[in-house]
């Protein structure tokens, strides 16, 4: 990783320490609303392909994409429900010093 990359990341890292509001991903109500959006379209893909405006290779392809989306935002909410946990064992003063560093050898 190079030093403007290093830099970028830990200085994102310290705003997600520093953040302490609440992402959209892990309101109450997003879960459920993913579900249900979720069963709709599955709905609407099986109607299309029982009345033959889709081929079984699309009902596969979108199932799958639908899959992946809905295991990404599974993971996407679990780190984000996790990260509360560890940030108490992130040293603030370590990263905020190697940012001053970075700082420092990217403008010599």
């Amino acid at each position: 990783m190079n030093k403007i990359k290093e830099k970028k990341f830990l200085e994102q890292t310290i705003k997600e320490i520093e953040n302490d509001k609440q992402t959209i991903l892990t309101t109450f109500w997003f879960s459920p609303l993913i579900w249900l959006i979720s069963a709709i379209i599955f709905n609407i893909i099986i109607l299309a392909f029982e009345k033959e405006i889709i081929n079984v290779f699309v009902v596969i392809t979108l199932s799958a994409l639908i899959g992946c989306v809905i295991g990404f935002i599974i993971f996407a909410q679990t780190a984000l429900k996790d990260f509360p946990y560890i940030k108490k064992y992130i040293n603030k003063d370590k990263i905020k010093k190697r940012i001053e560093e970075l700082n420092n050898a990217i403008t010599k």
